[in-house]
């Protein structure tokens, strides 16, 4: 814990200083390094993304309550609001029938919005579905015919919602106020047959409620994209094959999200009631908001004959999502569970020792500032990255990560700290908190999925770690933190570490398979059943074998 004391303070003169150059508009240029040599980068590499998906292993037993990813991001098209979006249930396969994906009427879904940093929230945005309405009771399926509205009988299965504005905390609000009531979902996309104008019914599916708001909920594409299988294959990054420790063939990088689908909770929100208090000074921390989704369930339910019932009003949270991969590839095995249902405002009664006793408070405060990932670069890549413990004589940051702790947990002075935010150990009065945090004051670089993918280190400072774009490409750029490779732009600015060769380290997919749409909710239509991905690759694999067995025509 006395490391904790050592933080790198971003509130020195020459961080004031090059804040100041953020609110000044300053241009920040840099050119990026490539990143794969040209026959890595081929036409044929595969691209898309993925973030905290079965994150922890009670999570990955519930996967209605698995929120995949959080999106913070002030609205391109429509500068005035701001677009949250939560995304749930993992690697929804298109073909999944007959009973195909919602949301779980037994369970409380939330955005929650911290305004001061405080770990508790301000306002947050409730969704509660009801169960699932059957028209005909007799019939197996989903849909008995083409769907062309949502009100149409042939729409045999279909789920409603409920979206509650809470001002306050959740479990003590000063109000609560229904912004849209009993609103039905759009189905999921099953098909032309079932669905021949599936972008027109989804767009019936788009909500406007008073006060300025706008809300969709419903299946989408997975906008997620990250080459999962290799990264968990003992840490492979496959641009990079050949300097592992067990070494592979070179090859690009695999987007294993590529045509899975998502379930949504997305709403624009009218920056003055976001951050009423924000002058749109960028280094005024008003301006600067805390973003993270939770789940709850009741802490008693019962399962009765064709139902689960709840037996009580209490509710308990079991998942927790801020930051992309924290509790996937931050947090220890040890704490993951408990880390799911503790606040924001726990993290630092956690970190102190006082919350759970000074074992855990041990495992997350070395996650953080001796991140494992880090610890194994060495191991796995021999030769390639070396480590030392005080100074850097190698090239990977020194011990404690103070980086990490300041961007994660209490955002960067100047960019998007928040007024309580900061370091509890050398200043009681502060506190620390893994949020998604996003200064609204910083305006959108670019249109909609247009900005560079690599944000802030990039020296897009509307990009991830400020908020998150769809387009940010999340993983690259943690990877690239974790081994001190933060690039030009933010070792100019924040004096931040820019060593080589963490600063090329991609997993080789740097773009969602599916293109954003123009307006809200942004994420592409969900991929259709019928074009199922998965199953046409299978049976591309499979023909040339069953041609040679004499088994299928020519």
């Amino acid at each position: 814990m006395n490391s904790m004391n050592k933080l790198i303070r971003f509130d020195r003169p020459e961080f004031k200083k090059k804040a100041r150059r953020i609110a000044s508009g300053a241009c920040i240029g840099a050119s990026f390094v490539a990143l794969l040599a040209a026959s890595v980068a081929s036409p044929a590499t595969q691209v898309s993304q993925a973030s905290s998906h079965r994150e922890a292993p009670l999570v990955s037993l519930d996967p209605t309550i698995d929120s995949t990813d959080v999106y913070a991001f002030v609205s391109p098209d429509k500068q005035t609001t701001a677009t949250l979006i939560a995304n749930w249930i993992p690697f929804e396969d298109a073909t999944g029938g007959p009973n195909f994906y919602h949301f779980d009427p037994n369970a409380h879904y939330y955005l929650h919005v911290d305004r001061d940093g405080d770990g508790v929230e301000d306002i947050s945005w409730e969704w509660d579905f009801g169960p699932m309405a059957v028209k005909n009771g007799k019939s197996f399926l989903y849909n008995t015919g083409p769907i062309n509205n949502l009100t149409d009988s042939t729409f045999n299965l279909t789920q409603a919602y409920t979206v509650t504005e809470v001002a306050g905390s959740v479990i003590s609000p000063t109000s609560r106020t229904v912004l849209i009531a009993n609103k039905l979902m759009p189905p999921d996309n099953i098909g032309p047959r079932s669905l021949p104008g599936y972008d027109v019914l989804a767009a019936q599916a788009i909500y406007t409620a008073t006060g300025g708001y706008t809300i969709f909920t419903g299946q989408r594409d997975d906008p997620f994209f990250v080459d999962i299988g290799s990264i968990f294959d003992l840490g492979a990054l496959r641009p990079f094959n050949q300097l592992h420790l067990i070494k592979q063939p070179l090859e690009p990088g695999v987007d294993s999200v590529s045509g899975y689908n998502i379930h949504t909770t997305a709403i624009q929100v009218p920056l003055t009631d976001l951050a009423p208090s924000c002058n749109s000074v960028v280094t005024n921390t008003a301006c600067v908001v805390g973003v993270w989704t939770t789940a709850a369930r009741p802490t008693l339910i019962a399962y009765q004959f064709g139902a689960v019932k709840p037996m009580t009003t209490t509710y308990q949270q079991v998942s927790r999502l801020g930051n992309p991969l924290v509790n996937e590839a931050v947090i220890p095995l040890a704490l993951k569970d408990a880390f799911s249902s503790l606040p924001p405002s726990g993290d630092t009664p956690l970190a102190a020792g006082t919350l759970a006793g000074p074992a855990a408070a041990d495992i997350f405060v070395s996650s953080v500032l001796t991140p494992e990932l880090q610890q194994l670069l060495p191991v796995l890549y021999p030769g390639v990255f070396t480590q030392t413990t005080n100074v850097i004589t190698g090239n990977l940051p020194a011990y404690p990560r103070n980086d990490l702790f300041t961007i994660f947990l209490t955002g960067i002075p100047g960019l998007n700290a928040q007024a309580k935010s900061g370091n509890p150990f050398t200043n009681p009065a502060k506190i620390a908190s893994e949020q998604l945090r996003l200064n609204v004051a910083v305006k959108p670089s670019a249109a909609v999925c247009q900005g560079k993918v690599f944000g802030a280190l990039d020296g897009d400072l509307a990009g991830f770690p400020n908020g998150r774009r769809l387009e940010d490409d999340v993983t690259d750029i943690a990877i690239r933190a974790i081994a001190g490779g933060y690039g030009p732009a933010l070792n100019s600015l924040l004096g931040l570490p820019n060593l080589s060769p963490g600063n090329l380290l991609t997993d080789g997919v740097q773009k969602n398979d599916k293109d954003c749409m123009s307006s809200f909710p942004y994420m592409a239509a969900p991929h259709r059943g019928t074009d199922d991905v998965h199953t046409r690759n299978y049976f591309a694999w499979m023909m040339p074998l069953l041609r040679e067995a004499n088994l299928a025509q020519p």
